[in-house]
């Protein structure tokens, strides 16, 4: 948005949270605990005319009362948010604007909820110079171990399986570990483990078509990047909603 909309964007994540280091490439990482970097937030979130919150529904709530005219969109993430619209009212509800990423995700959703795509940024997540390996096939261990394993030896797939959790890669470095394969074998489970099956593509999915890989899934192959993931239209999208919500104060 900060390239192809002229705004000023800062993006600040809990360490203890940024294994991948998201924000070596997108903003900036605080070495501190759960209480200090919600003081934090709260005060850093003086500078800005718009507070763009992930999943921490619970700083919405002191965020309107000391900003009360500042708009904020809350934006949640991943299945779990489909059971937990209730326990979360009181939080959500102060929110000028809610956001799920994906159509899939609005179960039980109230009427006032938007989706919102997930983005893959295409300036890091491009085809490489080098080739891929012909019949390789990447997996990423989460949950859906045996069934990577079906799909691989349908597709006649020499299948490499990640653990992200023992040997995490660098966001830096992710796109061109991606491109060393033809194939990206995209099935997961939740992150809340209850044994729900995703039916989405995920961001890494995403990743991989934007760098030029297939993406196998249950009901088939991909091989384009679909058009409402792009940055642009995504970006767009988000940038018109800022601007109503401003306008509107």
């Amino acid at each position: 948005m900060d390239r192809g909309c002229g705004t000023q964007s800062q993006v600040v994540m809990r360490k203890a949270f940024d294994k991948f280091n998201f924000t070596a490439t997108f903003g900036e990482s605080w070495d501190v605990g759960a209480r200090t970097f919600v003081l934090k937030a709260l005060f850093e979130a003086r500078k800005y005319d718009i507070i763009h919150v992930h999943s921490l529904d619970k700083i919405v709530p002191p965020l309107k009362n000391l900003y009360g005219s500042k708009p904020v969109v809350l934006h949640y993430h991943g299945v779990g948010q489909t059971e937990l619209w209730a326990k979360s009212e009181k939080r959500w509800r102060r929110a000028d604007a809610i956001l799920i990423f994906g159509s899939d995700q609005m179960k039980n959703a109230p009427p006032n909820v938007q989706v919102s795509e997930t983005p893959v940024d295409t300036d890091i997540f491009h085809p490489m110079a080098e080739a891929p390996v012909p019949g390789t096939a990447l997996y990423i261990k989460f949950g859906e171990d045996e069934l990577a394993e079906k799909l691989a030896k349908d597709h006649g797939l020499n299948l490499t399986v990640h653990d992200s959790q023992a040997n995490p890669i660098d966001h830096s470095k992710f796109p061109e570990y991606l491109s060393r394969f033809e194939y990206y074998i995209d099935v997961k489970r939740d992150w809340y483990n209850r044994n729900l099956r995703l039916d989405c593509l995920s961001k890494a999915g995403l990743e991989a078509l934007s760098v030029g890989c297939k993406v196998v899934r249950p009901e088939g192959v991909i091989d384009v990047l679909p058009e409402k993931n792009r940055p642009e239209v995504v970006v767009k999208k988000l940038y018109d909603l800022y601007g109503s919500l401003l306008a509107r104060k």
